[in-house]
């Protein structure tokens, strides 16, 4: 059986591009998350991994507040460069405690 390899390559800092590569398994894994997302509100692609053969999960939510309402403004921007991160931007704290907490109810909640 192949594993499902998927790496995604974040913004390093405003207008770069997202890039994912992955197998097609992956890929399958991935885009049934994201209609699982749609249609649920939630979705994850499940034991996917990297060539290192560190294995891990996609979480996908789905937000449809307007993009400035307290539930976009409060997530942490997701620039991974240095010249990118704001001033509330806690990157060593990983400043994600929120948003995390809301992926792990959504969920945990949905597997119980």
């Amino acid at each position: 059986m192949s594993e499902k390899l998927l790496h995604i390559y974040g913004q390093k800092a405003w207008h770069d591009e997202v890039i994912i590569v992955g197998n097609k398994k992956s890929l399958k894994s991935l885009i049934q998350a994201l209609i699982d997302a749609i249609a649920l509100g939630a979705g994850r692609a499940k034991e996917v991994m990297v060539t290192d053969g560190e294995g891990y999960d996609v979480l996908i939510l789905t937000e449809d507040s307007p993009w400035a309402d307290k539930e976009w403004m409060q997530m942490p921007l997701p620039y991974t460069d240095e010249i990118a991160r704001t001033q509330d931007d806690d990157r060593d704290g990983l400043n994600l405690n929120a948003l995390n907490r809301r992926l792990r109810d959504t969920f945990y909640k949905k597997e119980k």
